[in-house]
């Protein structure tokens, strides 16, 4: 028996050229693997899809782009970002950038009054930090690859944690400001 040939079919560098592709742009990249096939078939010479090959041309050509049209690229990826900002990512419920928003507010908020130190819940600020930072890493995932509902719908767990902490804290503020009295 032969061993396999190419077990990869979406290498990173697949995915992040053809994910240029998710919204219209001037190099008229689809995100489709039938374009990556016509790419790899039109490489001087040509290149097997999914081989080793093909995710160098990938990489080349994903940083040509970079360097021929940093402004395209960026327009590119803050359309994905704004796609996903933009929708929920639990049905129904706020937009994920409304979430992503109160998140960081608050962290910065209750950061900046020292508020966590105050109310003894200084592990809340871990938590609260750790939940804000994954949420961040799937936009980021959705710029990069695409902003799909599938791959964004895990960072409901984070959206979980993160309502949790923040009901902890306002719960302990309120203590705090009951036995004051």
């Amino acid at each position: 028996m032969q061993p396999a040939q190419r077990l990869a079919t979406h290498g990173l560098s697949h995915t992040l050229y053809l994910g240029l592709g998710f919204v219209p742009n001037k190099w008229d990249i689809r995100y489709d693997d039938e374009h990556g096939k016509e790419i790899a078939a039109k490489a001087t010479p040509p290149v097997v899809f999914c081989s080793p090959e093909y995710f160098r041309l990938m990489w080349r050509l994903y940083i040509t782009r970079w360097l021929e049209d940093p402004g395209e690229v960026l327009r590119i990826y803050l359309a994905k970002a704004w796609m996903l900002l933009g929708s929920p990512t639990l049905h129904p419920g706020p937009p994920f950038g409304i979430v992503l928003m109160i998140g960081l507010g608050h962290l910065a908020a209750a950061t900046a009054l020292g508020a966590w130190r105050r109310i003894a819940f200084v592990q809340g600020l871990a938590i609260e930090s750790v939940a804000v930072a994954f949420m961040a890493l799937f936009l980021a995932q959705a710029m990069a690859a695409l902003p799909s509902h599938s791959y964004a719908m895990p960072v409901n767990a984070f959206v979980l944690v993160l309502s949790g902490v923040i009901v902890e804290f306002f719960a302990r503020a309120a203590l705090r400001v009951a036995r004051a009295f």
